[in-house]
């Protein structure tokens, strides 16, 4: 008798320790399956020792040994059932939190409406540009960019025809930027092209560009048709002058711009 129950005891616990690890490491079906292999070689081990030895393996002790084995993997595939379920639940759980925290980024660094980085990251890439411009001295200029008579369309037609022109003018004006470059919503309807690794001819052809594709552009909203212009001013950076210094100077080029008609790009000093 104490082979006979070394062996029962052995098989028992080492059986149970498969399933569980089955459990916490395969899906229900999969645990199901190791179960029901374990109760199929459990239950014919059992009944072949009963037949042999009878006298040893008593049949109806074997039988008793089998209910509770049977019993306790049902309750491990129930158990597992519950911990699939949870680690399902878990896995949904993270996703959603992964697309909410790239949601949260995205609108930490866009600006909502038009889908453009926004100013802030607008700052914190001009200031990534003028430390390497600093460093390297490689150029680098910024063009501040306003839509004419912007107030007028908001007056006449409505904000969301407003937002729509906003809207268009960024998908449009992203189209015809380099990939070195940047295009921002700075506010409102002023927007700031950061130009990476270029001088004032360069720059001057990039804000051109985006004043012909808006001079070009009839934007619909409804019943509503507008065709609107842009005016520029356009700067290079100086080495070792401030973001506010560089900004002021591209605002005196975009005030030119608009004193001298509008619809124009303006090279400031």
């Amino acid at each position: 008798m104490p082979s006979r129950d070394r062996c029962g005891g052995a098989a028992f616990p080492v059986g149970m320790a498969v399933l569980a690890f089955a459990m916490f490491s395969l899906p229900p079906r999969q645990v199901a399956a190791v179960g029901g292999i374990a109760v199929l070689f459990y239950g014919t081990v059992m009944a072949a020792m009963a037949w042999w030895q009878p006298q040893r393996y008593p049949p109806m002790v074997e039988a008793g040994h089998f209910v509770i084995f049977l019993a306790a993997v049902s309750l491990m595939g129930l158990l597992a059932v519950r911990v699939g379920a949870l680690r399902r639940r878990l896995q949904r759980q993270r996703a959603e939190l992964a697309l909410a925290l790239e949601r949260i980024q995205f609108l930490a660094n866009r600006d909502e409406l038009t889908g453009l980085v926004n100013r802030r990251q607008a700052s914190e890439l001009l200031q990534v540009e003028q430390r390497r411009a600093d460093r390297h001295g490689s150029p680098f200029c910024i063009a501040l960019i306003d839509l004419d008579h912007f107030k007028q369309v908001n007056d006449r037609h409505g904000h969301a025809a407003g937002d729509e022109a906003l809207r268009r003018f960024a998908v449009e004006g992203a189209k015809r930027v380099r990939a070195t470059d940047t295009l921002a919503r700075w506010g409102g309807e002023e927007f700031l092209l950061l130009l990476a690794e270029s001088g004032l001819p360069l720059a001057r052809e990039g804000a051109e560009r985006l004043r012909q594709a808006l001079a070009g552009m009839t934007i619909e909203h409804g019943d509503v048709r507008m065709c609107l212009t842009l005016s520029a001013g356009v700067v290079q950076y100086r080495p070792g002058e401030t973001r506010v210094q560089l900004l002021e100077r591209a605002d005196a080029a975009l005030y030119r711009a608009k004193a001298e008609g509008r619809d124009r790009v303006v090279v400031g000093d």
